[in-house]
């Protein structure tokens, strides 16, 4: 039962890092890009670490050498996917309202699975039978018990009717700076949401990999998606040096805004860099106890159902460090997500 010991601490070590990454975005309010970038920087050089004392180095470094040479341009998109997976989600954490725990945005992100496991059904003529119908089924309704269900409509009906009730004397002008945080409230939902579905796109993609490159190393990927991520933030810092491509960039709304002034703050304080250090052990401990789960574990699948639930674990420590609301219904629900996604996996 080794596998269930490393699922466990991956589940653990990365809810530590989505934490971690709540403080950087939410409190600190550091752009999530840069965050992106400064955390995948100490990720990589674990992993790297790992790799040098890693019996299996020749077989790493090899297989390094077949992505290259073989499939780069699916890795290259693999990272990318998940890089706006990444920044996406981190996006949605720096605005959800301090009512909601950012463990539901990290829970709506997970729907990957689903749109990872169709688009296997649809160009790699993957099977989906009826357990695995049953888990989107379950996934979609512990969503909607844990979201839709619980927070964001109770919270707008209880505004809505504090501001238009009957024995109301608001202003129309007053109504409408009331329901203004009702519509922000969206926002991070709607950043989730896209989070998942590239998310989707990078697991899909690494699926593909694995398929064109039989009996590899999953500690090669576990390196170059990180890797590529940093280089593509090295090049992005580099790019936006000039103020007059920062500025257009700015303007446009692609999260680069303030992204070269937050990237030299996130490794000028040392406060930062100690968190940082966390976050990277997080991300770069999750990846090799993940594949270390994979190593030992009858079924792989069964794996990526438990670590992927990391967020049930997140919402509880956000509770913890943060005081922020965690209700039952939100528990319920991420508990739900993980037990569809096992049946899913199936």
């Amino acid at each position: 039962m080794t596998w269930i010991f490393w699922s466990i601490l991956t589940t653990i070590l990365w809810a530590i890092q989505s934490v971690s990454t709540y403080y950087f975005t939410n409190k600190q309010k550091y752009n999530a890009t840069a965050v992106n970038t400064f955390s995948h920087l100490f990720g990589t050089i674990l992993i790297i670490i790992f790799i040098i004392v890693n019996k299996d180095r020749k077989k790493i470094l090899s297989d390094l050498h077949k992505i290259y040479t073989k499939v780069p341009f699916i890795m290259l998109c693999s990272s990318i996917f998940m890089m706006f997976g990444n920044i996406l989600l981190y996006m949605a954490y720096s605005i959800i309202p301090s009512n909601i725990n950012a463990g539901l945005a990290t829970g709506i992100s997970e729907l990957s699975i689903i749109l990872s496991t169709f688009l296997a059904y649809m160009f790699l003529k993957s099977k989906i039978s009826a357990t695995q119908g049953g888990g989107i089924l379950i996934c979609f309704f512990s969503l909607w018990v844990a979201t839709v269900g619980t927070t964001i409509v109770k919270k707008t009906k209880k505004e809505r009717k504090k501001a238009v009730g009957e024995d109301s004397d608001t202003s129309k002008d007053d109504i409408k700076q009331q329901e203004k945080p009702i519509e922000y409230n969206y926002k991070w939902f709607t950043y989730s949401i896209l989070s998942a579905l590239f998310y989707s796109l990078g697991m899909f993609t690494t699926n593909l990999l694995t398929k064109k490159i039989k009996n590899i190393n999953t500690v090669s990927i576990s390196f170059l998606v990180p890797f590529i991520q940093l280089v593509i933030g090295v090049l992005l810092f580099l790019l936006l040096q000039s103020k007059d491509i920062s500025k257009e960039l700015e303007k446009a709304e692609y999260g680069l805004d303030n992204y070269v002034r937050d990237t030299k703050k996130l490794f000028s304080e040392k406060k930062n860099i100690l968190n940082g250090l966390i976050n990277g052990i997080g991300e770069a401990g999750g990846m090799i106890g993940l594949v270390k789960a994979y190593s030992t574990a009858a079924n792989g699948g069964i794996v990526d159902a438990i670590t992927g639930g990391y967020a049930v674990l997140q919402a509880p420590l956000l509770k913890l460090i943060f005081d922020v609301p965690l209700d039952k219904n939100v528990l319920f629900g991420l508990v739900g997500q993980v037990i569809g996604s096992i049946l899913l996996l199936k």
